[in-house]
């Protein structure tokens, strides 16, 4: 069966041009490591080498998801008027083994003794999950909850007044799973939080 999964040399020629031609479109210069992860890749398994052409598929596809969540991390909002951010945007990427694989970026911002956090993961699966909920108002009421929709994103807001804190779980273009969490904060600010997102430039990815 492996045998007849073997292509021509003709085809693995034309099949590294394409993907060749491909990420030199699509990747600056620090996409090399990538380059040389696909044409090692497709050299393995010329060679009937597939544990080590897989290996390097997939180190391939680790790099671009670590590339795609610096994309990400671009729509995180500046910080507003009166709130800092102490780091640079956290972003992470988990390979295909974990829940299929997902990226993230994410940021903290304060002011004074407030605090909130914004968290933006792509392909999650909480997507579905979340969009269930928002599509079914009346159970969310009856969990003391609400449906709030800003910018791009609409999801469900849990908040104590007692504490004055929330988390927001949101979706956006049934690709991104958002969470806004606040510390001595109003509701308010957790939505405005979620609508000051760059959705223009998560529909870019």
């Amino acid at each position: 069966l492996c045998r007849n999964l073997i292509f021509s040399e003709e085809t693995m020629k034309l099949l590294s041009l394409a993907l060749s031609s491909f990420f030199a479109a699509t990747l600056p210069s620090s996409g090399d490591e990538i380059q040389s992860a696909i044409d090692e890749g497709i050299e393995a398994y010329g060679n009937e080498q597939y544990s080590q052409a897989a290996s390097q598929f997939e180190l391939a596809a680790q790099l671009l998801r670590e590339m795609s969540g610096a994309s990400i991390a671009k729509a995180l909002p500046a910080a507003p008027e009166g709130w800092t951010t102490d780091s640079e945007p956290d972003v992470q990427a988990v390979g295909a083994s974990i829940m299929g694989g997902m990226t993230s970026a994410s940021q903290t911002y304060s002011k004074d003794d407030s605090h909130v956090s914004i968290r933006i993961l792509s392909d999650s699966p909480m997507v579905g999950q979340i969009s269930m909920l928002i599509n079914n108002p009346a159970m969310v009421r009856q969990m003391g909850q609400k449906v709030i929709k800003a910018g791009d994103a609409k999801g469900v807001l849990t908040y104590d007044e007692s504490s004055s804190t929330g988390s927001l779980s949101a979706v956006a273009m049934n690709r991104y799973f958002i969470t806004v969490e606040g510390n001595k904060i109003d509701e308010d600010t957790i939505q405005e939080f979620l609508g000051l997102i760059d959705y223009e430039t998560l529909k870019q990815q």
